[in-house]
C-alpha cells in the first residue's frame, strides 16, 4: 500500500512517479516536453511554472519525484499537480500508438529489443513533432528543379524558380501544388488564453499587485499593503519582481502568442493612434491591458488614445500656419512633424482632432474656443463673403448680432476683406478700397462681413 499524505482534505501519493510511471525511467533523459508531443499539446504555464520550481528537465528527474514533493512546491496548487498527472496517463495511453509497449503491458520483453522498440518509437514521435514530414519529397524534387533552373537550393530561390517559370514539368507543378495545398495543421495560440493562465496561476496577493498597481494603477503601495498586511516597502519590492517575471516570461517559447500580439499591436499603433482603429483592442480587459505594458504602450481613457509611454503630441500653437492670418494649417510640415515623432500616416488625421484642429473643406485650420476665431479660421478657408448668419451656422455657437459686432471690430477681417471684394469685384489692385472702408461697407451693407 502506498504512503498517501493527507493535504488538506486531498490525498497526495508518496511514492516517485517513476513508479506509477514506469516508461518514465526508460526514457532516461529525454526532455519532459515529449510528454506533451506525444498527445499533440504544450505544457501549459502552470506546468511549466511547476518544472521550474521544481528544477525538472528531463523525464529520468520526473520519475524521481513524487506527486507529494510536487505538492510542497511553494505556489504549486493541487491543479497543476493534477494537471501534470493528467498528461502523464495520456501520455502512457498514446505510446502504444506509436508501437510501443509499456513496462506494464509486457509480461516478457528482451531488454535489447525493448530498446530498439523504444527507439523506434521516439523515431516516430520526431517524425509527428515534424510537420512538413509527409512534403519531404515534394520540397526535394523542387529543390532538384531550382538547381537545374540555376537557382539555389534555399527555399526562397526554390519558390522563385517554380513562380517565375511559365512552363513546368508535369512532375515539378505535382509537387508543388502539393506543398501549396499541404495543410500544416498548426494548434492556433492566443495571447489571452496564455496571460490569463498566468494570472490565474498567480497568489492572491500577487494578483492583488498585478491588478492595482500594474494594470490599472489604481490604489497606492500601502492600500495594496493593507489589504494583505505586507509593509509598503514588501509591496513595492514584490511588484518589481512580478514586473521583471512578466518581461522574461515573454522570451518564452509558450509566450511566443503574447510575444507576437504585443509587436503587432506595437506596429499598428505606433507612436498614437485613436482608440477606434485598435479594434481587436478591449482597453478594459485586464489581458489588454497587459499587452499594452509589454508593447510599451499605454492608453488614456480620457482622450480615447493609445500611444507609446511617454508620448505627447505637439501643441495646436506649435505647429505651422500658412495663411497670413496664421489660421490655416501648413499640411505638409504638420505631417512630416507627425511623421517624425513617430505617429503613422493613417493616424495624422485623428491625431490633428486631437490636438485641437478642424477639417474644413479638405483644409485642417486652428479651431479654438471663440466663435470670432473660428469665423476667421472658415473665412480663411472659402475665400469669399459670408453673412453673419452663414457663420453662425457653420460655427454653430453664439448669435449673429454679437457675431457681426465682434468681427466689425476685429482687425483680422480688414486684409481678407480688401483682397476677396477685389477678387468678387474684378477690381485691379491699384484702385483697391483701403481695407478699413471695405470691411465696413460689407459689415454694414446687407449684412456681409468676411
Amino acid at each position: 500500500m502506498p504512503e498517501v499524505r493527507q493535504d488538506h482534505g486531498v490525498r497526495l501519493e508518496a511514492r516517485p512517479l517513476g513508479d506509477r510511471f514506469p516508461v518514465l525511467r526508460e526514457l532516461i533523459d529525454q526532455p519532459v516536453e515529449i510528454i506533451a508531443a506525444v498527445i499533440g499539446t504544450e505544457l501549459s504555464t502552470r506546468v511549466r511554472t511547476m518544472l521550474v520550481k521544481g528544477r525538472i528537465q528531463t523525464c529520468q528527474d520526473l520519475a524521481e519525484v513524487s506527486e507529494e514533493e510536487l505538492g510542497d512546491l511553494r505556489h504549486v496548487g493541487k491543479v497543476a499537480v493534477d494537471e501534470a498527472l493528467g498528461l502523464l496517463r495520456a501520455f502512457e495511453e498514446a505510446l502504444p500508438s506509436l508501437g510501443y509497449a509499456t513496462g506494464a503491458a509486457q509480461t516478457v520483453r528482451d531488454d535489447a529489443a525493448a530498446d530498439t522498440e523504444l527507439q523506434t518509437a521516439l523515431q516516430r514521435l520526431r517524425d509527428q513533432g515534424n510537420p512538413v514530414k509527409p512534403i519531404e519529397p515534394h520540397l526535394h524534387l523542387l529543390a532538384q528543379w531550382s538547381l537545374f533552373a540555376g537557382r539555389g537550393a534555399t527555399l526562397g530561390d526554390l519558390v522563385d524558380a517554380v513562380s517565375t517559370t511559365e512552363s513546368l514539368p508535369a512532375d515539378v507543378r505535382a509537387g508543388w501544388e502539393a506543398v501549396r495545398a499541404f495543410d500544416l495543421e498548426v494548434i492556433p495560440m492566443h495571447h489571452h488564453h496564455v496571460l490569463t493562465t498566468w494570472l490565474e496561476s498567480l497568489t492572491p496577493r500577487g494578483r492583488d499587485i498585478v491588478t492595482h498597481r500594474i494594470v490599472w494603477a489604481d490604489r497606492t503601495l500601502d492600500d495594496v499593503g493593507q489589504l494583505h498586511g505586507v509593509t509598503r516597502e514588501g509591496i513595492r519590492q514584490l511588484e518589481r519582481r512580478l514586473r521583471v517575471s512578466l518581461e522574461e516570461r515573454v522570451a518564452h517559447d509558450d509566450w511566443r502568442p503574447v510575444r507576437w500580439a504585443a509587436h503587432r499591436l506595437a506596429a499598428a499603433v505606433g507612436a498614437w493612434a485613436p482608440l477606434a482603429d485598435t479594434a481587436d483592442l478591449d482597453p478594459w480587459l485586464e489581458t489588454d491591458r497587459l499587452l499594452l505594458l509589454l508593447a510599451g504602450l499605454e492608453a488614456d481613457d480620457e482622450e480615447e488614445c493609445v500611444h507609446q509611454r511617454g508620448f505627447v503630441l505637439p501643441l495646436m500653437d506649435e505647429l505651422v500656419y500658412r495663411q497670413p492670418e496664421g489660421e490655416v494649417l501648413d499640411d505638409d510640415d504638420a505631417r512630416r512633424r507627425l511623421a517624425k515623432l513617430g505617429v503613422l500616416n493613417n493616424h495624422v488625421g485623428h491625431a490633428l482632432r486631437a490636438i485641437g484642429l478642424k477639417q474644413i473643406d479638405d483644409t485642417w485650420v486652428r479651431w479654438s474656443r471663440s466663435y470670432v476665431d473660428q469665423s476667421v479660421a472658415i473665412l480663411a478657408v472659402v475665400g469669399e463673403p459670408m453673412t453673419a448668419d452663414e457663420l453662425t451656422e457653420r460655427t454653430g455657437s453664439g448669435s449673429v448680432r454679437s457675431l457681426r459686432q465682434r468681427l466689425y471690430e476685429d482687425r483680422r477681417v480688414q486684409p481678407s476683406t480688401a483682397r476677396i471684394w477685389d477678387c468678387a469685384a474684378g477690381v485691379s489692385p491699384s484702385t483697391r478700397v483701403p481695407p478699413s472702408s471695405c470691411s465696413r461697407s460689407l459689415l454694414t451693407e446687407a449684412g456681409r462681413c468676411l
